[in-house]
């Protein structure tokens, strides 16, 4: 993958989060984006927080419309550092990785 179309696919994303357009159409039309250049990416999966509780407030992905309460259960339940509340803390907030 060339750095042209990094820069490329990196500022129309930034066009279309500035399109006014709304949640889901964003989320759409950026996964299109992502799939050309992520390797292996076959579909995006998009959440939305509560910024106090980090807990998910809405999910996205065309293929999964609805996250089960077995998923959501493990999510919150046990303790893993790729949880997505884990990967939704600043960096500054997270543990360090250690082997």
């Amino acid at each position: 993958m060339s750095a042209d179309l990094l820069e490329r696919s990196a500022a129309k994303i930034i066009r279309l989060a500035a399109s006014g357009l709304d949640v889901a159409t964003f989320w759409r039309e950026c996964s299109d984006v992502i799939m050309r250049v992520v390797p292996g990416c076959s579909q995006p999966c998009w959440f939305t927080f509560d910024p106090a509780s980090l807990l998910v407030t809405s999910h996205f992905d065309p293929a999964v419309p609805e996250l089960s309460p077995d998923y959501l259960a493990y999510e919150y339940g046990h303790d893993d550092i790729w949880n997505m509340t884990a990967v939704a803390r600043p960096a500054a907030a997270r543990q360090p990785f250690t082997s």
